[in-house]
C-alpha cells in the first residue's frame, strides 16, 4: 500500500504516512483493525513525549492532533496537546483542549489544576479559583493544589486565606521548600516578619541552592531593618544566580555602610 500524497510505501495497517504525515487507513476513512489503531496512537504518544523532552512543542501539537483524529475520546491526548499549546503561549487553544479533556474525564483533578494555571496567567482569578476548588475536592490530599490555590489567593490580595492553604500544603508535605517560601511571603504581607523569617530559613534548609529563597529572606531582613543580613543573602543569591537586579541591591546596601 502506498501513500496517495507522496507514494511512500506504507507499513501494514498504518494510519499516517511517516514521511509526509498524510492520513491513510483509518484516518482516511478506511476501516482498520482496532489493535492497529491502538498501536498507532501508542506510537504517536511516544513520539509526542519525546518531542516534549526536546521542547519541540509545535511538532507535539501536530503529533497529538493526529492521535486525537484516531482516538477522539482519549482525554489524555487533549491534555497533552493543551500542554504543548501552553508552552507555545497559545492560551486560548490550551483552554479549548483542557475544556474537552474535562468533558471527557470530569473526575481527573489534574486537568482542573492545569486549566486553573491558564486562567491564573490570564488573570481570570474567579475561574481559576473555581478550578482549584474542584481539583482539591477531587484530590484533597494533594499538597501542591493547596499551594497553587494559596498563590492564587495571594494574587487576589487575600493573604490570610492564602496562609491557610500554605499551612495545609505543609501539613501534607512538610519537606517541600517551595511551600515554606510562599508561606514566608504571606507572613510578610500580613506584617509577621519573625514568622516570615522562620519560613524563609526552612525553605533554604530544604533547598540551599535556590537563589530565589535567599532573595525572599533578604527582603524580609530589609523589612526588619537588618541590612547586614540582607546584604549577605543578596550576595549569596548572586553567587548562585547572578542578575542585574540583585547586583543593584548589593551595591545599594553597600552604599549604606
Amino acid at each position: 500500500m502506498q501513500c496517495k500524497k507522496c507514494s511512500q510505501k506504507l507499513t501494514a495497517g498504518a494510519n499516517f504516512c511517516h514521511v509526509c504525515g498524510a492520513a491513510c487507513g483509518a484516518a482516511s476513512g478506511v476501516k482498520t483493525d482496532p489493535s492497529v489503531k491502538q498501536n498507532e496512537t501508542h506510537e504517536l504518544d511516544k513520539l509526542g513525549f519525546a518531542q516534549f523532552e526536546d521542547e519541540q512543542y509545535e511538532e507535539a501539537v501536530e503529533t497529538y492532533s493526529k492521535a486525537i483524529e484516531l482516538d477522539p475520546e482519549n482525554a489524555d491526548f487533549y491534555d497533552s496537546r493543551a500542554r504543548a499549546h501552553y508552552f507555545l503561549d497559545d492560551y486560548p487553544d490550551a483552554l479549548d483542549d483542557w475544556n474537552t479533556a474535562i468533558e471527557l474525564a470530569p473526575e481527573n483533578a489534574a486537568y482542573y489544576q492545569s486549566r486553573a494555571d491558564v486562567y491564573l496567567l490570564l488573570e481570570d482569578y474567579d475561574s481559576a479559583l473555581l478550578d482549584f476548588d474542584k481539583a482539591i475536592e477531587l484530590a484533597p490530599d494533594n499538597a501542591d493544589y493547596y499551594n497553587c490555590r494559596g498563590i492564587l489567593l495571594s494574587s487576589m490580595q487575600e493573604p490570610s486565606k492564602a496562609l491557610a492553604n500554605y499551612n495545609k500544603a505543609i501539613e501534607l508535605d512538610p519537606k517541600d521548600a517551595d511551600y515554606y517560601h510562599w508561606r514566608s511571603l504571606a507572613h510578610c504581607t500580613l506584617g509577621d516578619y519573625p514568622k516570615a523569617l522562620e519560613d524563609a530559613d526552612e525553605s533554604i534548609r530544604f533547598d540551599p541552592d535556590n537563589a530565589e529563597y535567599y532573595i525572599r529572606r533578604a527582603q524580609t531582613y530589609l523589612l526588619m531593618g537588618d541590612y547586614p543580613n540582607a546584604l549577605g543573602d543578596f550576595e549569596e543569591a548572586y553567587g548562585i544566580e547572578p542578575s542585574e537586579e540583585v547586583r543593584e541591591q548589593i551595591e545599594e546596601l553597600k552604599g549604606l555602610k
